[in-house]
C-alpha cells in the first residue's frame, strides 16, 4: 500500500528562495509551512503553491519542527528548510520507496551545500547524513536542545542514495552574522546544560587547541582545501565559531561585572572641589 507524505518546512523572510523549494516538492501529498512572522512575501508565496501556512513565535529549532509535525495530516514526513531543493532523483527515490512500502521507520540522507557560489563537497559538510524522511509516529524531536533539530527515531533507520541541495543565498557577511549572533549563543546554551565550564586549567584547550584541531580536521583531513577559498573560509569559521561559543560560556558563568563606578563620584554631601589650582 502506497504511503502518503507531508512536507514540513519552517521559514522566516524566505521569499528569495522559497519558490524553488516549493516547486521541488510539488509532488508531495501535502505541504505544511510554519512561518516565524515574516515581513516579506513568504506566506503569500507558500499559499500560492497550495501549502498550509501557520504562524508561530520562535522558541527553538526543535520546537518549530515539532509544531510543524503536529500540523501535518500524514504519518510520513519529509522535513526540509526553505532554502533547500529536493532534486528529481531524490524525489523519484522517495516516491518509489513510499509506493512500494518503506522497510524502515526513518531514512538518513545527505545534503549538498552551495556556499559563496560553489558546491561544497568537502570540509565534512557533504559527509553528514540527516534524518529528514521519517514516520512521525516512530520518534520525536528532543525539545531540550536549542540548535540541533534532528528527529530522534525509535525504530529502524535506513539510508537514501540521493541527496538534498542546500543553496545558501546569504552573503558572507550575513552568514557570519547568523553564526555569531544566532547559532553561537544557542549552542553555548546547550554546552552549559551539559555542564561545560571554563576554568583557568582548561582555557588553553577550549580557546586554542580545540579550535585549531577543528580547523585541521576540516581543512586537511576532510580536504576542505579542495573547495577553494569558500572551503578555507568554512574551515576557519568552524574553528572561530567554537571560540565564540566558549567565550560566551565564560562570560555567562562569571555573571555581570561590577565596575564600582561610584568611586568616580563625589562622596555624599561633599561638594566638588572648585579650586582653580
Amino acid at each position: 500500500m502506497s504511503e502518503r507524505v507531508s512536507v514540513a518546512i519552517i521559514a522566516k523572510n524566505a521569499e528569495d528562495h522559497l519558490e524553488n523549494c516549493l516547486r521541488s516538492v510539488a509532488w508531495a501529498d501535502e505541504i505544511v509551512l510554519v512561518d516565524g512572522h515574516s515581513t516579506d512575501r513568504t506566506r503569500e508565496i507558500a499559499k500560492s503553491h497550495g501549502a498550509k501556512v501557520f504562524e508561530k513565535d520562535f522558541e527553538s529549532f526543535p520546537a518549530e519542527r515539532a509544531y510543524a509535525l503536529r500540523q501535518t495530516s500524514y504519518e510520513w514526513i519529509l522535513s526540509v528548510d526553505a532554502d533547500m531543493i529536493v532534486p528529481e532523483p531524490l524525489a523519484r527515490e522517495i516516491r518509489a520507496l513510499l509506493d512500494r512500502g518503506p522497510d524502515c521507520d526513518a531514512y538518513y540522507l545527505r545534503c549538498l551545500n552551495h556556499f559563496l557560489g560553489r558546491e561544497i563537497r568537502h570540509c565534512s559538510w557533504f559527509d553528514h547524513r540527516f534524518l529528514r524522511l521519517f514516520n512521525k509516529r516512530k520518534g520525536a524531536y528532543d525539545l531540550s536542545m536549542s540548535v540541533l533539530d534532528q528527529f530522534v527515531c525509535t525504530g529502524r533507520i535506513g539510508r537514501l542514495e540521493h541527496h538534498l541541495v542546500h543553496h545558501q543565498t546569504e552573503s558572507l557577511e550575513q552568514y557570519l552574522n547568523k553564526m555569531t549572533r544566532q547559532f553561537a549563543p544557542l549552542t553555548a546554551n546547550e554546552y552549559i546544560r551539559k555542564g561545560v565550564r571554563i576554568a583557568w586549567w582548561n582555557v588553553p584547550w577550549y580557546f586554542f587547541v580545540r579550535p585549531g584541531l577543528i580547523f585541521l580536521y576540516k581543512y586537511v583531513w576532510k580536504r576542505g582545501f579542495l573547495d577553494g577559498m569558500p572551503g578555507l573560509l568554512i574551515c576557519l569559521n568552524s574553528a572561530i565559531q567554537y571560540y565564540f561559543i566558549f567565550t560566551i560560556i565564560w562570560d555567562r558563568q562569571r555573571g555581570r561585572p561590577d565596575y564600582h563606578l561610584e568611586r568616580y563620584l563625589p562622596l555624599a554631601g561633599k561638594a566638588p572641589d572648585r579650586r582653580d589650582g
